[in-house]
C-alpha cells in the first residue's frame, strides 16, 4: 500500500549542499576521550552533557557535548548538524561566538565538543523574573549579542535563529551566541539561489519571512535582535501568537508596526503568501511601535529609537549589525556580565505564609527545588565535582 502513496518528507534522501560536503570527512576524536559530568540539557533535536577529558588531572566539567537525539536510517550526519559544524569551524575566531573544540565519533553518528557556559539568557529572563538587570547589563547584553551578529554577518552566513535561548553567558561574563543549526550562506551564494521560510522559531521571524520570502537576508536576524531586545526588557516573549502559524504570527506583529503596504515596499507583492494575508488582513492596523517601545523601555527616548530601528517591518529600513553597534544605545555599556552572574545565587524572595498548604505550593512551583537557596551557578558546578559511577559518552 506504501507504493500508492507519495513519500514523506522524513522518507526523501537529504541532498547535502556542495558547501557542507566536506563536513562528512572531517576528522573526528574517539567518544573514549570524553566522561560525562552531568546532564546538561534535552531539546527537541539534541542532548547536551557537560563533559571533561577522561585522563585530566582536574575534574568537573569542562566542555559541553551535543549530540542528537535522532539519527538518520544510513547513519549519516544531517545537514542541521553538518551547518553547524561548518559555521562554528567559520567562526573558530570569533570571541562572541562559541567555539568548537572537537569533533567526537559516537557509534554511528558524531558529536560536536564545545564550549561550555555557565547559562542561557532566556533562562535568567524568563525563569528568574526575581533577578534584576540593570541597564547596564541590558546594554552590555545587547552590545555583545550584537557583536555576535556582526562576526556571523561579516563571515557571510545568516543565522536564521536568533533568540536569547541561543545566547549563552560564560564563567567570565562574556556572552557568546550558540545553535548555529538552522545558520546558511546567503541565497547568492547558494546553487538554488533561494532560501527556506520553514526555519527558526516562529516568535522571532521576521515579518518577511512569515510571508513566504525565499530570497531574505541577513536582515531577518536583526528583526530577531529586536524580539530578544524586547523579551530582556519584559521578560517575557512579546510576539506570542496564540499559535505557531504565519498567519497568527503577523497579526501578532501588526498589532505593533501596522498594516504592510505594498506601496511603500513593492517587492511584498512577489512574496508567496502575501496576497492570501493581505486579503485577511485589510488595512486597518496602524503603526504604534514608537509608543509601544517608549512603554517598553520605561520612556528612554535613546532605547526606544533603538528598538524601533530593530523592528522596522521592511528589511531595508533596519540597520545593518555594523550600524547598531555604533548606536548611542550601546554607550554605558559595561565589559562583561559578572555582576548578573553574581546575582544568580540570590534566592527568590517568597511571601511569609502561616498556612502549611501554600508552603507547598510555593515548594513546588519554586525554580530552586529541595536545594532551597542554593544557585543555579552553584548547584552546576557542586554536580560536576561529586563521585560515583563514571558516565561515558
Amino acid at each position: 500500500m506504501s507504493g500508492d502513496y507519495p513519500p514523506t518528507r522524513l522518507q526523501q534522501p537529504e541532498i547535502v549542499p556542495e558547501h557542507l560536503q566536506y563536513v562528512d570527512r572531517m576528522r573526528a576524536s574517539s567518544y573514549r576521550k570524553y566522561v560525562i559530568c552531568e546532564d546538561l540539557a534535552e531539546g527537541r533535536m539534541s542532548l547536551i552533557y557537560a563533559v571533561c577529558l577522561r585522563y585530566s588531572q582536574t575534574r568537573g566539567p569542562a566542555y559541553a557535548l551535543k549530540k542528537k537525539l535522532r539519527q538518520n536510517k544510513d547513519n549519516k550526519l544531517s545537514n542541521t548538524e553538518r551547518a553547524e559544524i561548518h559555521a562554528l569551524k567559520v567562526l573558530r575566531n570569533e570571541r562572541y561566538v562559541i567555539s568548537l573544540i572537537d569533533l567526537v565519533k559516537l557509534p554511528c553518528k558524531k558529536a560536536i565538543v564545545m564550549e561550555l557556559a555557565v547559562i542561557d539568557m532566556a533562562t535568567v529572563a524568563r525563569k528568574k523574573k526575581h533577578i534584576m538587570i540593570t541597564d547596564k547589563e541590558k546594554k552590555t547584553i545587547m552590545y555583545q549579542f550584537m557583536r555576535g551578529v556582526y562576526a556571523i554577518h561579516k563571515n557571510g552566513l545568516i543565522h536564521r535563529d536568533i533568540k536569547l535561548s541561543n545566547l549563552l553567558i560564560m564563567a567570565n561574563g562574556i556572552l557568546k551566541v550558540s545553535d548555529f543549526g538552522d545558520s546558511t550562506p546567503h541565497a547568492s551564494a547558494l546553487k538554488e539561489k533561494k532560501l527556506s521560510p520553514h526555519v527558526g522559531s516562529t516568535y522571532y521571524k521576521a515579518p518577511e519571512v512569515l510571508f513566504g520570502d525565499e530570497q531574505y537576508n541577513e536582515k531577518v536576524d536583526i528583526w530577531a535582535m529586536g524580539c530578544s531586545m524586547i523579551e530582556l526588557y519584559t521578560r517575557r516573549i512579546y510576539f506570542e501568537a496564540s499559535n505557531k502559524t504565519n498567519r497568527s504570527q503577523l497579526e501578532e506583529i501588526m498589532k505593533v508596526v501596522g498594516y504592510f503596504n505594498p506601496r511603500e515596499w513593492p517587492y511584498l507583492t512577489t512574496l508567496k503568501w502575501y496576497a492570501h494575508f493581505h486579503r485577511l488582513f485589510g488595512t486597518l492596523a496602524i503603526d504604534n511601535s514608537h509608543d509601544i517601545a517608549m512603554d517598553i523601555t520605561g520612556e528612554d527616548e535613546v532605547a526606544s529609537n533603538y528598538l524601533c530601528g530593530l523592528l522596522a517591518k521592511y528589511p531595508f529600513l533596519r540597520p545593518n549589525a555594523r550600524y547598531a553597534l555604533r548606536h548611542r544605545f550601546m554607550r554605558g555599556r559595561g565589559p562583561n556580565v559578572k555582576t548578573l552572574l553574581a546575582r544568580l545565587n540570590e534566592p527568590e524572595k517568597k511571601p511569609s505564609s502561616s498556612s502549611s498548604s501554600s508552603d507547598e505550593e510555593e515548594n513546588e512551583e519554586g525554580a530552586e527545588g529541595p536545594e532551597g537557596a542554593e544557585g543555579e551557578v552553584e548547584k552546576f558546578v557542586k554536580g560536576a565535582e561529586g563521585g560515583g559511577e563514571e558516565k561515558t559518552v
